[in-house]
Order: C-alpha cells, then structure tokens, then sequence
C-alpha cells in the first residue's frame, strides 16, 4: 500500500490539469517501467477517486493522504482495492452514498457534500438536483457503444469474450469501463459515444437534398451520427482546428462513410464566417457549443476538480456568439440544434433566452436536458430553434 501511495501522491502533487488525467497517468507509468499492470490500475484507481472526492473531503488539508486515499476508494466503491481499507471502512462498503455520509458523520469522518466554494451561485438545468449530481461524481460511468451496422455483430464478440453488456437501444451498447473493447470488436463496427450523447442524434432528422452544417465539429461525434441515418444530404463540417477535421476524416474512413466538406474557420469571427460561408445556407445546423463539460465531470473528474467557477462567463459569452453567428445562415424554416454536455442553467436555458431575446424571429420548438444519471452516462442539454418561414 506505501508503494501505491507514494506514487498516487506524486502524481497528484504534481499534475496541474492541463492535460487529461488518463495522459497523464500514462506519461507518469512510461517514465516508471518498474510499475507492473496491477501496480498501474491500482495507482489510476487511488488518483481518480481522490480527484472525485477531494472537494468533499472537509478537513484535507488536515487529514493524512492515506485517510484521503481510503476515503476517497471506499465513497467510490473501488472493489478491487477493498483489501486496503481499515476493517471498519470495509465493514461499510457496500453502503450507498447517503448511508456512507451518515455513518461518516456519526464517526467523525469529514466528509461535507455542502455546495464547494465558488459554486453556490450557479444554477443548474431543470430536472437535475444538486444532489443527484453530486451522488453522480463518485461512480465512474459506463463506456458506450454504438454500432455500426447490425448490433447482433458486436454482442456475439462480447458475448464469445465473455465480456458482460447490456443492450440499450437499437445501436447501443453498455460495458464496463474496464473492458478492452478494442481487443475484441474490430474498430471498423463500432463507434465510443455516450449513451446521452448518443441520444442527441434523435433530433437529426435528415431529409434527401437537404444541406446540413455541423459548425463546432471537433473529432465528428455528432456528424457520425447524422451521418448514420443514410440520407443523402449536403454534409459540412467546420472547426477552427485543423488536426480536428484530421481525426474528423479518419474516423469518416474507419466507419466507411463519405466525409463531410471541411471548412476551417473561427466561428466567432463575424467577418471571417462572412468571407468563408459567403452568400451558404443551410436547412440545419448542429451547434455543439464548447462547454465547462459539468455533464461529464464523473468521467472526468480531474475538470471538476480545477474548473473555476469565474471562468462560467467566458463560456457563455463564447457560446452566444457561436450560436448566434449561426443563426444568419439558417434558411428558413430551418432548425439550430444547440447542444452542451453542461447542467448549469447558464450554459444552457440561459444561452437560449439570450439568443430569443436578439432574435425575435426565432422560435425554440423543445429544449431537453439528458440526464445519463440513471443509466452511467453523461449528461447532455439539446433544444431546437427554428426560423420559421415567412409567408
């Protein structure tokens, strides 16, 4: 336990959040080779639950970094590490959360799930509580499949591999995040997308001729997604990123299906979407708007823990002009599909009511927030603006 320890407390002293946590723990295993599998799950597993548990650990700078470590692994439920625990923690371990906060309380453990500093003013989207979110944070979610082509394909591999899943619509896939899917399904009948992010795509709805804009395409999730419905549409894709369109391309190749038209340009920049997009117009547009990704920190949890809470603001400033951009290319009786993977109401109610208010033209059709709690996954926020058509 003193060698995990030693090198879970390194690598937290150290690491500054500006790369992925999983990069990081890579890096941190190459440059110390002498760390075997089970050494190297072991340290990811005490990093990561400190990283989820830290905020709520109310006296850590008082407490030892073992008690944090054996704090943090029994809240998350890291069964593999069970051993390490003090008896009385093991005792306790199949608790729920609630129940765990109490016996916490009733035996001097600091544990405070109260709203952490810089946090108390933001809201969060309707139909999420503050408390489900929190409770959330501490499970590692599930990894998603969705297939490509007949699912039947990917649950006979999994099922031959003994690999456990659950089924959870028509193309998805659920497994633990421990499974090495990439052994056992060849990369060219499946795609990893969250559940939630996956459920996005119910609001593409394509039709034959159309022209279709996804306008902050990043690697291409939601684009696969249009793309898998098989209509014979006008595909564009834009990021400001050129290595972004690259991976957009390639994933495009690996799922076999036609790449979409890149446009490299800063969506931000009025004038230059004008010297791009000239006199284009498009009957939809998919926006998925750069985020504080607060939907996703249970997968991430390493964000949670060094976001600022004052950065809430550029997020949003940046997320209107996006959006708003947009809009003055929608044809009419087109829709904007405006999608965050945030649950703060600023990111999301709160962009839409901004861009209603410049907009009166404008109409929101639905606005939903995915709540991938129940179900391991993501969390996601989607509404439909429409331009409506002038007679």
């Amino acid at each position: 336990m003193h060698f995990i320890l030693f090198h879970s407390e390194k690598i937290i002293a150290t690491y500054k959040g500006e790369l992925p946590l999983s990069h990081t723990l890579r890096n941190y295993t190459k440059q110390h080779k002498q760390l075997g599998s089970k050494d190297r799950k072991s340290i990811a597993h005490c990093v990561y639950s400190w990283f989820r548990c830290a905020k709520f650990l109310g006296t850590s700078k008082r407490m030892l970094f073992e008690e944090q470590i054996h704090i943090s692994l029994w809240l998350c439920k890291v069964a593999p590490l069970i051993h390490l625990l003090p008896a009385y923690l093991q005792a306790t371990f199949e608790l729920s959360i609630s129940e765990k906060i109490k016996f916490a309380s009733q035996n001097s453990i600091a544990i405070d799930l109260a709203i952490p500093s810089g946090f108390q003013a933001i809201e969060l989207s309707e139909k999420i509580s503050y408390a489900s979110w929190v409770s959330s944070l501490f499970e590692q979610p599930l990894v998603f499949i969705r297939s490509i082509g007949p699912i039947e394909t990917c649950t006979s591999l999994l099922k031959e591999a003994q690999i456990s899943y659950e089924v959870m619509d028509t193309n998805c896939i659920a497994v633990n995040n421990a499974s090495a899917i990439d052994s056992i399904i060849p990369k060219e009948l499946y795609v990893i997308q969250d559940y939630s992010s996956q459920k996005t795509g119910n609001y593409f709805n394509p039709q034959n001729g159309e022209c279709w804009l996804d306008c902050c395409c990043g690697a291409g999730g939601k684009s696969l997604l249009l793309a898998s419905k098989k209509k014979q549409i006008t595909h564009h894709v834009m990021d400001v990123r050129a290595s972004s369109m690259h991976n957009l391309q390639d994933r495009f190749r690996t799922a076999k299906l036609k790449a979409p038209i890149p446009i490299i340009a800063d969506i931000t920049d009025a004038m230059l979407l004008k010297q791009k997009l000239s006199a284009m117009s498009f009957d939809h547009i998919i926006c998925d708007v750069p985020c504080s990704g607060s939907g996703t920190w249970a997968r991430t949890p390493e964000q949670f823990y060094f976001f600022n809470p004052k950065e809430l603001s550029s997020f949003n400033a940046k997320q209107f002009i996006i959006a708003n951009n947009s809009l003055a290319y929608l044809k009419e009786g087109g829709t904007l599909i405006y999608i965050t993977c945030s649950i703060f109401k600023s990111e999301n109610e709160g962009i839409i009511a901004s861009l209603l208010q410049h907009n009166p033209k404008i109409i929101c059709k639905e606005m939903q927030l995915i709540n991938g709690i129940e179900n391991k996954a993501d969390c996601m926020f989607v509404a439909v603006l429409e331009r409506p058509l002038e007679f």
